[in-house]
C-alpha cells in the first residue's frame, strides 16, 4: 500500500472508524458469502486477478492476512484496468506461459480470485469463470480449495441518488449470486465465495447519511479527494472504502478471525505492537 494511504489509516479519526468498518465487514461476510472454513494458516498460493477496483482489497489482504496470524498467506496478483480486468479479457490477453497462467501451471494454487464482469460489454460471460477454474484444476487438482469472485460498485456520478444506487447494487447482487450459485453446483468440491464490494460502498453511503461515519468521511463524492467515499467519475474509492474493502476480503477469505476483536487468539506477539 502506498505511503499516503498508510498515513491515513494510522491517523486517529480513521482508527476511530475501525469498529464500524469491521462490524460492517463481519455482517456482510456472514450474510452474503457462503460459509467456509478456509485454510487455517493461510492460503500458501493465491492467484488474484482483476481491475483497479479489485486492487485495494487485495493490497490490504497481503498485509492483513499475515498481520492477523495467517502466516502461510502468499499471493500473486495480476491487474488490468477497466474491462481488461474481467475474466474473459484476462484469459485472451495473458499469454499461455505468462503472468497468472504461468503461475497456475507451476502448481500449488490453493485460492483463485476473479472479478465480476459487465454483461452489457460482451467481453465476458459465465463460461469464462469455468475456463479459469478448469484451467486451474488441470494443474492444481490436489491443491485448489477456494474460488472467490469480487463484485465492485457503481459510480456515484452515474447514480447520484441513494435509492437508485441501492437498487443498482441489489440488481448486481442478485445477478452475481445466481452466477455464483451455478458455479457452486458445477464445482461441489470447491468453496465458491462472493466478496461484496458493491454492498460495502452502498452501506457506507447509508452510514454516512445517518451520521455514523464521523468527520473523517467528508461526503460521498469529490473529484481527487480521498477523504470522500468516491474520488473520481469512475468511482475509485477513498481511504475509508479502501480500508473497509480490505477488511471484507480478510473476513471472507479467512472467516475464522473476527476482525472486530483486536485481541484475537490468532494474533501472536510479533503482531501485538501494531495494535
Amino acid at each position: 500500500m502506498n505511503n499516503n494511504k498508510n498515513k491515513a489509516f494510522s491517523c486517529p479519526p480513521i482508527k476511530k472508524a475501525f469498529v464500524i468498518l469491521s462490524s460492517v465487514a463481519l455482517l456482510l461476510c456472514t450474510t452474503v458469502a457462503q460459509a467456509a472454513i478456509g485454510y487455517k494458516d493461510g492460503f500458501d498460493k493465491a492467484i488474484l486477478m482483476g481491475h483497479s477496483f479489485f486492487k485495494p482489497g487485495t493490497d490490504d489482504l497481503e498485509v492483513l492476512a499475515p498481520f492477523l496470524g495467517y502466516d502461510r498467506h502468499n499471493q500473486y496478483r495480476q491487474t488490468a484496468g477497466g474491462y481488461n480486468g474481467d475474466p474473459g479479457s484476462l484469459w485472451r490477453d495473458i499469454g499461455e506461459n505468462e503472468g497468472a497462467k504461468a503461475e497456475i501451471k507451476m502448481g500449488g494454487v490453493e485460492l483463485l480470485a476473479l472479478t465480476v464482469y459487465d454483461p452489457a460489454d460482451g467481453d465476458s460471460d459465465y463460461e469464462d469463470y469455468v475456463t479459469w477454474i478448469d484451467f486451474t484444476l488441470q494443474y492444481n487438482a490436489e491443491s485448489l480449495d477456494t474460488v472467490a469472485i469480487f463484485v465492485p460498485w457503481g459510480s456515484y456520478k452515474q447514480y447520484p441518488n441513494y435509492d437508485d444506487y441501492r437498487a443498482f447494487t441489489d440488481d448486481a447482487t442478485v445477478f452475481m449470486n445466481d452466477l455464483i450459485q451455478d458455479l457452486r453446483v458445477a464445482y461441489p468440491l470447491l468453496t465458491i465465495l462472493h466478496i461484496p464490494g458493491g454492498e460495502i460502498m452502498t452501506r457506507l453511503w447509508k452510514l454516512h447519511d445517518d451520521g455514523l461515519l464521523g468527520p473523517e468521511v467528508k461526503g460521498i463524492y469529490e473529484l481527487g479527494d480521498r477523504n470522500y467515499l468516491q474520488r473520481d467519475n469512475i468511482g475509485h474509492p477513498g481511504y475509508v472504502v479502501e480500508d473497509a474493502i480490505g477488511l471484507v476480503w480478510q473476513q471472507t477469505i479467512y472467516p475464522e478471525t473476527d476482525i472486530r476483536d483486536r485481541k484475537s487468539t490468532r494474533l501472536n506477539s510479533s503482531h501485538a505492537r501494531y495494535l
